[in-house]
């Protein structure tokens, strides 16, 4: 059990560094357009090399044993990881004043919008990663599986849906963790749960009423 703990840690802290990449990518460019195509490079490496993310994770939930669940927190605690190593060691370079700058716009923007609103944008974003991560590991066409990841990520950018470990990332380098900002993460952790179980909890009582 400690084995599969520290495994699920370590997976899920290289996860929490490939969406943190992403996200110092994002905030790196002026195009939001060519930053959301970017990004996508995070989740395709996370799903290619079999890591752990939480938004990757939870949408099959419904179908995993209990040891398996149990896991899905440390897979959150470890992808906080990731992105806050990754926020640390930008702290120390050329780039985290500019990118630092952007992160504050835009965790403040996140921030003073209303918690349902939030909620609501999460939940859109948790529908997204799921169908992304589930082409890549349905499909046996490579392409499929590639455009699954990248036009997922694409629309959840471009839409300004939340997700919770970028988030966890661009607060880091904001530096703005606060009361606020921990419970307007959890509303975040939350709406991305009930995104990525909707589809599969949905696709769960076609089947029964069959």
């Amino acid at each position: 059990m400690l084995k599969r703990i520290i495994n699920t840690l370590v997976s899920s802290f290289i996860s929490g560094i490939l969406i943190a990449i992403g996200g110092v990518v994002f905030l790196s460019t002026e195009s939001k357009y060519l930053g959301a195509f970017a990004f996508a490079v995070g989740l395709f490496f996370i799903v290619e090399g079999g890591f752990k993310l939480y938004t990757g994770a939870i949408g099959y939930a419904l179908d995993n044993d209990k040891i398996t669940n149990f896991m899905l927190p440390i897979i959150i605690i470890g992808n906080f990881l990731g992105t806050f190593f990754v926020s640390g060691i930008i702290h120390l370079t050329r780039i985290f004043e500019s990118i630092n700058l952007k992160a504050v716009d835009l965790v403040n923007t996140k921030l003073n919008d209303s918690w349902y609103s939030v909620l609501i944008l999460a939940i859109m974003c948790g529908v997204l990663i799921y169908l992304g991560v589930n082409t890549f590991k349905k499909s046996n066409n490579n392409f499929s599986k590639v455009f699954g990841i990248i036009i997922c990520v694409f629309v959840f950018i471009i839409s300004s849906y939340e997700h919770c470990i970028a988030n966890m990332f661009y607060i880091s380098i904001a530096d703005l963790w606060s009361i606020k900002s921990f419970l307007y993460m959890l509303i975040m952790i939350l709406g991305n749960t009930i995104g990525g179980l909707l589809i599969p909890g949905l696709s769960k009582i076609i089947k029964i009423t069959e």
